[in-house]
């Protein structure tokens, strides 16, 4: 027996111990609770390191929770994300009733990160992007997790954030009255929503979205959430409030929250603060796959007072753009999104960039016209794009061009395409249009650049 009372084979015996087969224990324990140590091993199929938590005490969970947690297991076994903890393989022991899953090794978890964060809201913004981003996705899988907190998000060997730790250690802990007071242990209570304890059948994503105002609560003020009253005093106080608050008044979605987020931070940058920095903010705000409504006003306002000769800044912002923000830019106001492409391709059109730099430039002007479909957007890409990839002098840009002329299928917008084309350097186009790639072309095109080769 040890101190809280409860059997545990000793270190030798751990180590002797494989699970299902492909996971062998060290002997190292990495962390213990009430209801679960984490023991370090070694993945047999792919001789890394692996964790293996073992829950005990399964008879005490009833077979509504415990089919759940068997169903969220599958689930997530099949679930891939960067920001999400992979499941590699679960069972449970025979001999001794026990729980367990393997997942990679972490190193380390949030709770222990907190310190660093102090006084850095822009890191504290990325983390709970990365945790929100991983959240969403296993919303739409169908997936509560049920116990988030700073414990259960653990860093992975390349440095992302990822959650862990799905909906068991929840069921247990309602079975149990030895919770600890300072949300050390192995559960979080200061984190669970109130409807977690009180009506736990009926709880939905919006408990999940309650533990996230808390993490955020934690992150800013180095405290443990136990009290609402011990708010920042920061922009992002309405958000965590309205996180935290009443059912019926909380956030109805991931992203709804982490929209509020990216607001709060966005509204920390003050008027005078530098280019780069604004540009920073905003990059981060736009290669989220759920983009932040607020953030286009603000991207548009600020492009208008950037001069032409330094639109560098907005340059990195437009390229980094995810899909859905592209689009949502575009949608929201397409003649601000006009006016930006323009002084976006004026940029290209006089700089040299490196040749990762310059593919991801040309794609987000391949982006910009497949989500926009306007020809004003397809004039300025086209005139802009063949002097580009001559200028560079690179094959991989000559056929991001080539594909980009390639797929426009339609009369009017190979009209477009090609009046660009004749205000180009004709020896720019004849150097990114060979024999082969003209005749996969659009006829009107076809014929119009030979013509254009011809007399060049």
């Amino acid at each position: 027996m040890n101190g809280d009372g409860i059997a545990r084979p000793s270190a030798a015996a751990d180590a002797a111990r494989v699970f299902g087969g492909r996971f062998e224990l060290t002997g190292k324990l990495l962390g213990r609770g009430g209801f679960a140590d984490v023991h370090e091993a070694t993945d047999l199929q792919s001789r890394r390191p692996a964790a293996v938590k073992i829950h005990r005490q399964a008879d005490e969970i009833d077979d509504v929770a415990m089919r759940r947690f068997d169903r969220e297991l599958r689930i997530l076994t099949r679930l891939s994300h960067p920001n999400i903890i992979q499941v590699l393989a679960y069972g449970q022991t025979t001999e001794s009733n026990e729980i367990w899953y393997a997942m990679p090794l972490a190193h380390g978890n949030l709770t222990q990160a907190v310190g660093d964060l102090q006084g850095d809201p822009t890191t504290v913004t990325d983390v709970m992007r990365q945790i929100c981003e991983a959240l969403a996705y296993v919303h739409k899988a169908g997936v509560l997790h049920r116990d988030l907190s700073s414990n259960n998000v653990l860093k992975t060997g390349d440095g992302r954030w990822a959650i862990s730790d799905f909906g068991l250690a929840r069921e247990l802990e309602r079975k149990s009255a030895a919770l600890t007071a300072s949300g050390k242990g192995f559960g979080t209570p200061a984190y669970a929503a109130p409807e977690q304890w009180d009506k736990a059948k009926t709880a939905d994503q919006r408990a999940d979205i309650f533990s996230l105002g808390k993490m955020l609560q934690h992150l800013l003020t180095g405290e443990w959430p136990h009290s609402s009253d011990d708010l920042p005093d920061s922009p992002f106080r309405p958000a965590i409030r309205r996180a935290t608050g009443p059912l019926s008044e909380r956030y109805t979605s991931v992203q709804d929250f982490m929209a509020a987020v990216d607001s709060a931070l966005i509204s920390l940058a003050p008027d005078w603060q530098p280019g780069d920095n604004i540009a920073k903010l905003l990059i981060q705000r736009f290669a989220s796959p759920f983009p932040d409504p607020a953030a286009v006003d603000e991207l548009i306002a600020w492009a208008r007072t950037v001069h032409a000769d330094d639109f560098l800044d907005v340059t990195r912002v437009i390229t980094g753009m995810s899909d859905n923000s592209m689009r949502l830019v575009w949608d929201k106001d397409p003649a601000g999104f006009r006016e930006i492409f323009e002084g976006y391709c004026a940029h290209l059109a006089g700089g040299m960039f490196d040749l990762d730099y310059s593919e991801s430039l040309v794609d987000a002007c391949r982006k910009a016209i497949n989500v926009s479909g306007d020809p004003t957007v397809l004039r300025h890409a086209v005139r802009m794009l063949p002097e580009f990839a001559y200028r560079h002098n690179r094959r991989p840009l000559r056929d991001r061009v080539t594909r980009i002329i390639r797929s426009v299928s339609d009369s009017e917008c190979a009209i477009v395409a090609l009046e660009a084309l004749r205000a180009a350097d004709s020896g720019a186009v004849g150097w990114c249009f060979a024999a082969y790639a003209i005749r996969t072309l659009h006829p009107t095109l076809r014929d119009g650049i030979r013509a254009i080769i011809q007399a060049g």
